[in-house]
């Protein structure tokens, strides 16, 4: 499959990453991924671990893994950046003229879901933020957790038109 020039969620049909999977971070000298999946009207948000064989997701308190039927994130890392954030999620305040915040899923309601990681203790992990989630959720010792500092993933704006 030949490299994509824009991000897109690609199907996880062979249970293997593609080439150009966005890398979020590591954990434990692994590398992971960013991942969603439909999960109960809505489509969820995680991170992805070889190691645990799917994507960990966050989810009403609890820790999800799902094995199949989730998507990766794929594109050029070029077209992403990683965007300081403090408690209550304010994508107003992280879009600027070079980037704004990639919506990656949603909930029940329709609140948009973006792409966020963390480092606690000197572990980094994935997972989800929202306008009302007050930080990031992710998965941690088989449970849901937040975060107030975090980053959100960014797409970059394609530049315009030389003058």
């Amino acid at each position: 499959m030949p490299l994509l020039t824009k991000l897109a969620f690609i199907n996880n049909r062979h249970a293997q990453l593609p080439a150009d999977a966005i890398r979020a971070g590591s954990y434990k000298h692994e590398a992971f991924y960013i991942g969603r999946r439909k999960h109960k009207d809505s489509v969820q948000v995680g991170m992805i671990r070889e190691s645990k064989g799917g994507l960990l997701v966050a989810y009403d308190g609890q820790a999800l893994l799902f094995r199949d039927g989730y998507e990766i994130l794929c594109g050029s890392s070029s077209l992403v950046k990683w965007i300081p954030a403090n408690g209550k999620l304010d994508t107003a305040k992280l879009t600027d003229k070079t980037h704004q915040p990639l919506v990656c899923g949603h909930e029940k309601n329709g609140e948009k879901i973006y792409a966020a990681t963390t480092t606690v203790n000197g572990r980094d992990y994935a997972g989800k933020a929202s306008a009302k989630s007050k930080g990031i959720l992710f998965v941690q010792d088989g449970g849901e957790h937040r975060s107030k500092d975090y980053f959100v993933l960014c797409e970059v704006k394609a530049a315009g038109p030389a003058r």
